[in-house]
């Protein structure tokens, strides 16, 4: 006989690492609605305004304007161009973190509605609805983003092309859930999640830069295949922007003067250790070290000690490190969830990226063995994993916990992610509401860049809350937006 408790586990919808708040450095939300009756929203280091032209008509960052024209949504129905009359913008809703602002217009054939939310870190997703009020041809719809060019010699796109440099011509895309575009100095980063309801001719061609004079636009192809629209027939379009720098830096590389303690778990020994005749980690703190990142967790890549004597040697290294003044924090969450972790037994399939895939750390015995004698010593386990997906909440609720947990039973001072939500790879997982199904019925690969967001957001507010100093050391080699 089995026995199963019907009792919710702790971890199960948690509201570790939601609120309500303004984490630091980011300041509260400004928005009014001006005399003109244009909309500004103000966050840390930038100011959007919106106006009836739909979009946003100017974004200030590092107080320059980088915009050469208004945001537009053209194109052209049943052989005429669109023309938006009658625009309206209202400011729905304002809070210290979060602005809401509608905007309407109407061409003949369509309606087009925009509903924007201005995060406290300057994030703005546009939910756009477009609707044909009548039987009608939609031969195109473009959005462009117009800025100046002065301000965007640099491209980055961390998922189709892997492009990174300058920007020294016409460049064209396949639909890429995250590109940026600035200078030296400041730019605009786009994500979207889906290309769902885009008709484009050309895949390679879905969003392309175009360098013209003292204009480079970005522009995305939502529709350039002739489309046949119903009455009442509607296309949505999300999408989000964010005007780079988002945040001050206030610590650089020399104020934390971080060390990383390789081979994987060998920190757990740190304490038995010597040099020179005093305690390594002595040695450490007097050589300049503040901070020590440490590649160790028993079961990989999960938060939370789950052997007792892995547990007790890492209470002892947190304590001896501290009597030292060194803050510590572990490598903790990674792009991939163990496959031995509770939470995955019933949750697993809900958490997984779609086609699965696992992973097991290559181990190279002499220099990093993974999981190696020394974890082996404290009790790890086998470190078999699978990718995950940051759409699932039992996924983000899950690590989330646990890295909580981490933080106040055993006094870590923060978190290394490896990947974890930076790298946004393409799910096909319908169960957490990843993927799409087209018109032939097959399921089509989606990036869950907002889900993305969110876990960080998460992962942040839970270490800043506990420890305003506390690092999250968010490496990644890829997708740097």
């Amino acid at each position: 006989d089995r026995h199963a408790s019907l009792k919710k586990p702790d971890w199960v919808h948690t509201r570790e690492g939601h609120s309500d708040e303004v984490m630091p450095p980011w300041t509260p939300v400004e928005a009014q609605t001006k005399p003109d009756g244009a909309v500004e929203v103000r966050v840390w280091g930038r100011r959007h305004t919106f106006g009836t032209t739909l979009f946003p008509r100017q974004i200030e960052t590092r107080g320059k304007e980088i915009l050469a024209a208004p945001i537009a949504l053209g194109g052209r129905v049943d052989g005429k161009p669109i023309v938006w009359k009658d625009g309206r913008v209202n400011l729905t809703d304002a809070t210290k973190t979060e602005a809401s602002i509608e905007q309407i217009g109407a061409d003949d054939p369509l309606m087009l509605r925009i509903d924007t939310s201005v995060e406290y870190d300057g994030y703005m997703i546009f939910d756009c609805e477009v609707k044909a009020r009548r039987d009608m041809s939609l031969e195109e719809l473009t959005l462009e983003i117009p800025l100046r060019t002065r301000h965007a010699t640099l491209c980055y796109d961390g998922r189709q092309s892997w492009h990174g440099g300058a920007v020294r011509g016409d460049m064209a895309f396949r639909f890429s859930p995250n590109i940026w575009l600035g200078d030296e100095e400041l730019g605009l980063c786009w994500q979207a999640e889906s290309d769902q309801d885009w008709r484009y001719a050309d895949e390679q061609k879905a969003i392309e830069i175009l360098p013209r004079g003292q204009t480079t636009i970005f522009q995305a192809n939502l529709v350039n295949v002739p489309t046949q629209l119903a009455a009442g027939q509607t296309l949505h379009y999300k999408f989000a922007l964010q005007a780079t720098p988002i945040k001050p830096m206030l610590r650089d590389a020399w104020d934390l003067r971080i060390a990383r303690h390789e081979p994987f778990g060998r920190a757990l020994d740190l304490p038995d250790w010597k040099t020179d005749g005093k305690p390594l980690l002595q040695y450490y703190a007097e050589a300049g070290v503040r901070h020590l990142a440490i590649n160790l967790c028993d079961l990989w890549s999960y938060p939370m000690p789950v052997h007792k004597k892995f547990a007790d040697a890492l209470h002892r290294l947190m304590d001896k490190a501290h009597v030292y003044g060194l803050k510590v924090y572990a490598y903790a969450i990674h792009e991939r969830f163990p496959v031995d972790a509770p939470e995955f037994d019933i949750n697993g399939l809900h958490m997984s990226k779609r086609p699965l895939e696992h992973y097991v750390p290559e181990s190279t015995p002499a220099v990093n063995p993974r999981p190696g004698p020394i974890t082996h010593k404290y009790g790890g386990d086998s470190q078999g994993t699978a990718m995950f997906c940051a759409k699932s909440e039992a996924l983000q609720d899950a690590n989330v916990h646990s890295l909580a947990k981490l933080l106040d039973e055993y006094g870590v001072d923060g978190v290394y992610l490896d990947g974890t939500s930076a790298h946004t790879t393409w799910c096909q997982n319908m169960l957490h509401g990843c993927g799409y199904r087209d018109e032939d019925g097959s399921i089509q690969k989606t990036y869950p860049v907002f889900a993305a967001r969110q876990i960080m957001k998460r992962i942040y507010t839970v270490v800043k809350t506990r420890n305003p100093d506390g690092v999250v050391d968010a490496h990644s080699s890829y997708e740097c937006n």
